[in-house]
């Protein structure tokens, strides 16, 4: 054996995502990370790393036994990393079907989820990815599993692939401590910048701080200052939600701002949590952990109360029928704010014909008068609804009627639950047209 040979980091890693490697998570661990004492000797998979004492990462072809160097991989840290480039040509990966420009993580969450359970069936997603990008690809061609012996329809992703999807998903918590860098110096600090621009804000609007517009105008400033100087820090990804910076990192390091609590708007407190405690803002805070408390315990439960009480009253509600024939609606003019709650929902056309909503004739309707077929006109006979009037989605589980209706409930209990992690303060534009309407 020699060590004479080498292959391209890239190359190598291709391969051995092909040879199924992303399966096994001891190879994602020494892939992407620096592990001590690493040898590839008497692993139960291929393309195995080793790590000698001067050099690159090296591994045995599988295909002829031979050592072969990792060209671009260096022993003093990991030979992969999540955000590095990778270009991938047309075929050398299942479902790329043309020269993409994506990530080596991008790769890793494509084989563990989508080519492990669906092969070459769904497209490449090369961007950064999130369950629902990746759901929306998946539903509309989500089929039953066809019986044993059944030839399979190569257009359609069946539930048994879906399946496998999920465990994919699941896998992929395993990597959390290896893709997620939640601790860095700027994580735990703030820039002397905005503290400066902060306290240069409340000089100028002396007087006025107690003003929720004033407030809203020098909270957006400070956290675009915020964003602008985590932006390109390893960390700044674990920043996924708004409210990283619009409520925790704004009362950890900027200002508490006005506390509320009970029903009752306390003053405005200037100081961060990190700056200390100000005794004469004392009873306002105090007051907001007891709201905090009082949202998540008694309120939630009103929450509760509301999802089990509807849940009584639909437990023997199904969808009976397809169609009940009823032609009366909602009547509403359908803008861009509410269409979305809409779809799968079907619109009564003139002359009584009916269609359904969809993103693909979404536009169509936007701002126009429409009459919407709902369950509070449905003619079907007893407790029961039809399919048309419950709308296309609904319609797909007859019997699970209950269960939505107590959705409802359970949006209580999420928006109680909310205002115990604390809420931000926000202003938008309103255009009292559009409401009227």
């Amino acid at each position: 054996m020699t060590l004479s040979r080498k292959i391209d980091k890239r190359d190598y890693y291709i391969r051995a995502l092909n040879a199924g490697c992303y399966r096994h998570k001891a190879w994602v661990i020494e892939a992407f990370s620096f592990v001590d004492h690493l040898s590839g000797a008497n692993k139960p998979y291929p393309y195995a790393l080793s790590r000698r004492e001067k050099g690159a990462y090296w591994f045995i072809d599988p295909e002829d036994g031979n050592e072969t160097f990792v060209e671009g991989t260096f022993i003093d840290g990991a030979p992969f990393h999540f955000l590095e480039e990778i270009v991938v040509g047309s075929h050398e990966v299942p479902n790329i079907h043309q020269n993409t420009i994506t990530y080596y993580g991008n790769l890793l969450v494509n084989y563990s989820t989508l080519i492990y359970a669906f092969g070459d069936k769904v497209t490449f997603i090369p961007g950064p990815m999130t369950v629902a990008k990746m759901e929306s690809a998946i539903e509309k061609r989500l089929e039953d599993t066809p019986a044993h012996g059944v030839a399979r329809d190569p257009s359609k992703l069946y539930i048994d692939e879906y399946k496998r999807f999920n465990d994919g998903i699941r896998h992929l918590e395993g990597y959390t401590q290896l893709a997620v860098p939640s601790a860095t110096k700027k994580t735990m600090t703030v820039s002397p910048e905005v503290i400066k621009r902060r306290n240069e804000l409340f000089k100028e609007h002396a007087g006025h701080l107690d003003d929720p517009l004033v407030q809203a105008k020098i909270d957006n400033e400070l956290i675009a200052m915020e964003k602008a100087w985590i932006k390109g820090d390893p960390a700044e990804r674990f920043y996924i939600k708004s409210k990283s910076y619009d409520i925790i990192r704004k009362r950890q390091f900027l200002m508490l701002g006005t506390e509320s609590g009970f029903g009752k708007i306390g003053t405005f407190n200037p100081a961060s949590l990190t700056e200390g405690w100000d005794i004469k803002h004392f009873p306002e805070m105090n007051n907001a952990l007891r709201n905090g408390s009082y949202s998540r315990g008694f309120l939630t439960a009103l929450g509760g109360v509301e999802a089990k009480g509807n849940y009584r009253i639909f437990q023997n509600t199904v969808v009976a029928e397809h169609d009940c024939g009823t032609k009366l609606g909602l009547r509403l003019v359908l803008t861009k704010e509410i269409a979305k709650y809409f779809l799968s929902s079907y619109i009564i056309e003139k002359g009584g014909s009916i269609t359904e909503l969809t993103e693909e004739n979404l536009d169509h309707y936007i701002d126009t008068p429409v009459v919407i077929r709902t369950i509070a006109y449905c003619k079907t006979p007893l407790q029961n609804v039809c399919e048309i009037c419950v709308g296309k989605k609904i319609a797909q589980t007859p019997t699970a009627i209950s269960t939505y209706a107590a959705d409802l409930g359970s949006s209580f209990v999420l928006a109680f639950l909310a205002r115990a992690h604390g809420t931000a303060l926000k202003t938008t534009r309103v255009s009292f047209l559009s409401s009227l309407r």
